[in-house]
């Protein structure tokens, strides 16, 4: 894990953290943060009224519950590193996760700001400079399809590119009856990532 901006062994990481692996994320099928929620201990996923994109994340009782742009969250949410500033769109579909990390607790001295509660980091899968494909589909009720693909390029010039393409789709659980007023059904999806990256 790099909880600490440096790679070590879990077990001798003197902060509280919960890690989830490829092989761990591949058997509960999750392709984003939120799907960890329920196997991690005082963490709370919850996707707010405010839109399909605006999630609600509360740790150790830490949780802002307004999602309006001017409000900055109590756990940071991070791609790569990266921190995702807001709580619409902060839950990322990432195509190709390597990991996820959940650090509980005050994260401000290696995280910065706005992570008082703690600190979810997703890391995808880095390029290793070699041909090749992998390809997975699911299919359920509800219309359900997830269609998953990612190509890693050879490497060229110096420089290793990974291409990663998901998309998610499946139909409401609940019909609106109120759909003459363009409104939509409860609790469908379609969503699509993309990520390339290059080494």
């Amino acid at each position: 894990i790099t909880s600490r901006k440096r790679e070590e062994d879990q077990q001798k990481t003197p902060v509280s953290v919960t890690a989830f692996t490829a092989t761990n994320l591949g058997e509960f099928h999750i392709s984003d943060a939120s799907g960890i929620a329920d196997l991690t201990p005082n963490l709370m996923i919850n996707r707010t009224s405010s839109g399909s994109t605006a999630y609600m994340t509360c740790m150790r009782g830490m949780c802002r519950t307004d999602s309006t742009i001017t409000d900055d969250p109590y756990v940071g949410i991070y791609l790569n590193g990266v921190y995702t500033g807001k709580a619409m769109g902060s839950i990322i579909e990432v195509a190709d996760i390597e990991r996820i990390e959940i650090n509980r607790g005050p994260q401000g001295t290696l995280f910065g700001k706005n992570t008082i509660g703690g600190a979810v980091n997703v890391v995808s899968v880095k390029p290793s400079g070699e041909a090749g494909v992998d390809f997975n589909f699911l299919g359920g009720s509800y219309g359900t399809t997830n269609f998953k693909a990612v190509v890693d390029v050879p490497e060229m010039a110096g420089f290793s590119t990974k291409l990663a393409y998901l998309t998610k789709n499946h139909d409401a659980y609940v019909d609106n009856a109120f759909n003459n007023y363009n409104s939509t059904d409860l609790q469908d999806e379609s969503k699509q990532a993309i990520l390339a990256d290059i080494l």
